[in-house]
């Protein structure tokens, strides 16, 4: 944001909304989140006749039209869409086309070995997340990001690790790794501890969880390699993301979808709040640092609690949320093997708040992963 062009139909866009708010119009009382997809009058709109004759799209140059939704928002482009029939088309067919996941493989592995990593996605549920997933959202590249890659250890990794080397990736042992992949995830004396983001519901006692990072290189002939990360947790793969540093990070690429779990904050608001006390303040820096250069206002305290004079989106004030609510951003992908999109990630993973004192001395929000899933 921040443009002519986007600030002027930002304008409109509040103008024509308030107009479709109105009770006299018969419009939905609310227009507005991200779940547009079940919106009754944008499913209406699909089966609508598309005439862009006496539209401003019969004037505006294709060019002109993608260089102004590349700068909106994620909930301007959901608000725009469903402004009339014409809208819907045009946003509709850009969302298609920018919301793929070949975009964030693209870099890294060729149209074909894509088409094989999304199998082997499906088969062992890795979810895709970090920098790769914001930039999924946000519609852009950062150069020479990684892709980071999560799974559980009970999937079939070998399948994952496998997949990589034969696609000219070489694993890259850290400093406290055996050069060797096999012996390095043998070595479980060197993995994270993930505890203190998971609890038992009905139980006083916290298993274990752990997780360790495998890093795959691949040479290029100039330039920086280019990297893979995998993430290998023994609980859920979705832990080490209640691990990061702060929220704008929390966002997950499943097979079928791409859920943003706080979007309204980090892909409208660009604020990212501060998470994870159990990083060293070094470390947790770098990161914030990393994403406040890319325009995110860094949140170190908030108030957050759906009591107490809360000053915050709904989607840090809801005291209890699970995967896939209300609050989430969720955009389906093209489905593999024309398979249903039912993602089980959607169903039953619930998360509680509360504020802990971080190391480095100042108390931050801590998201707690809850083991027994209410359906």
């Amino acid at each position: 944001m921040g443009t002519a062009p986007a600030a002027a139909l930002r304008q409109i866009l509040c103008t024509t909304t308030a107009t479709m708010n109105n009770p006299a119009n018969n419009s939905p009382s609310t227009y507005y989140g991200f779940e547009d997809d079940f919106n009754p009058l944008l499913d209406s709109m699909q089966s609508l006749k598309f005439d862009k004759s006496n539209t401003i799209f019969a004037v505006l140059d294709t060019d002109i039209l993608e260089y102004i939704l590349k700068f909106l928002t994620g909930l301007d482009l959901c608000r725009f869409k469903g402004v009339c029939t014409a809208s819907f088309r045009v946003v509709d067919e850009y969302m298609r086309r920018v919301f793929t996941v070949n975009r964030i493989f693209s870099p890294f592995f060729t149209p074909e070995q894509t088409i094989l990593l999304r199998q082997i996605q499906f088969m062992t549920s890795f979810l895709v997340s970090g920098s790769a997933a914001v930039q999924f959202f946000e519609r852009t590249n950062y150069p020479g990001g990684d892709l980071n890659l999560y799974i559980a250890e009970e999937e079939d990794t070998n399948s994952l690790f496998r997949f990589i080397e034969s696609c000219g990736y070489t694993f890259k042992n850290s400093s406290s790794q055996p050069t060797s992949l096999k012996k390095a995830l043998e070595a479980k004396d060197n993995w994270v501890p993930l505890s203190s983001t998971y609890r038992q519901y009905e139980s006083d006692y916290d298993p274990p969880w752990f997780m360790a990072t495998f890093s795959f290189e691949q040479q290029r002939p100039s330039g920086s390699p280019l990297k893979v990360q995998v993430t290998v947790s023994t609980g859920w793969s979705d832990a080490p993301i209640f691990n990061f540093p702060s929220t704008v990070v929390m966002n997950i690429i499943t097979s079928m979808n791409a859920i943003s779990l706080f979007p309204f904050s980090s892909f409208h608001l660009y604020e990212t709040l501060v998470t994870t006390p159990d990083l060293e303040e070094s470390e947790r820096e770098v990161e914030l640092q990393k994403y406040s250069a890319r325009g995110w206002t860094v949140l170190r305290r908030k108030k957050i609690w759906y009591m107490d004079g809360c000053d915050s989106p709904e989607e840090y004030s809801a005291y209890m949320r699970h995967i896939g609510d209300e609050y989430c951003w969720i955009i389906p992908l093209s489905s593999i093997h024309g398979r249903d999109n039912y993602d089980y990630m959607l169903h039953g993973k619930y998360w509680v708040y509360d504020e802990q004192r971080s190391k480095a001395g100042d108390r931050v929000a801590h998201m707690q992963l809850l083991a027994t899933c209410h359906e």
